[in-house]
């Protein structure tokens, strides 16, 4: 029945009919909310394809937008981001950052820098390697955001050298060819990319 319903419809709208298919090799469904994300080796370490999308409860879209969140992932907070990633990822450490980033070519000095820009041409390879949206960043609880369509701040596991009420991040501009590393207040609103456990 099912075929014969499959090949009427297909007649009268000209279209296919074919069941859903599994998620690819390269895919990983996310069992809380069913999202769909590629998977992406870079060197020996899996990321998202994507910034994560998934719902923590003070988590936010850029400008409380629903439609932001669909095109350019949600902004946590350093607590939420802890806890965001889906079983078998996590939020990435000052290590596993530092090894993407010598993956992509820089020096192992300049990986340890912060507070500059570093490295020569690794935020665009980023950028090109994991599709980013540059989804911009928020502070104060949701009440101010910046930046969205220009860069891009991700959450780095690691506390900054101020205190544990900062945590490290990682900084990538659409104007700028390099990766910038610097430590901004928990309660700040960052993306989160996880990478494989």
């Amino acid at each position: 029945m099912r075929i014969l319903f499959c090949i009427i419809v297909a007649a009268l709208f000209q279209s296919s009919c074919t069941p859903a298919q599994p998620a690819r090799a390269n895919q990983f469904v996310d069992s809380r909310d069913q999202y769909v994300y590629e998977v992406i080796t870079i060197g020996d370490q899996d990321w998202l394809g994507s910034d994560l999308k998934y719902q923590t409860p003070a988590s936010f879209c850029y400008k409380n937008e629903e439609e932001n969140c669909q095109e350019y992932g949600r902004l946590y907070s350093f607590p939420e981001a802890q806890i965001a990633c889906p079983s078998g990822w996590r939020l990435p450490t000052e290590m596993d950052w530092r090894t993407l980033e010598q993956t992509l070519g820089m020096e192992p000095a300049e990986a340890e820098a912060i507070r500059v820009w570093r490295g020569d041409q690794e935020g665009a390879l980023l950028a090109q390697k994991l599709g980013l949206t540059f989804s911009g960043m928020g502070r104060y609880n949701g009440r101010d955001f910046m930046g969205k369509d220009q860069f891009v701040y991700y959450w780095v596991d690691e506390p900054g050298p101020s205190g544990e009420q900062f945590s490290l991040y990682r900084m990538v501009s659409k104007k700028e060819n390099r990766i910038y590393s610097d430590q901004v207040p928990k309660m700040d609103l960052c993306c989160v990319r996880c990478v494989r456990d």
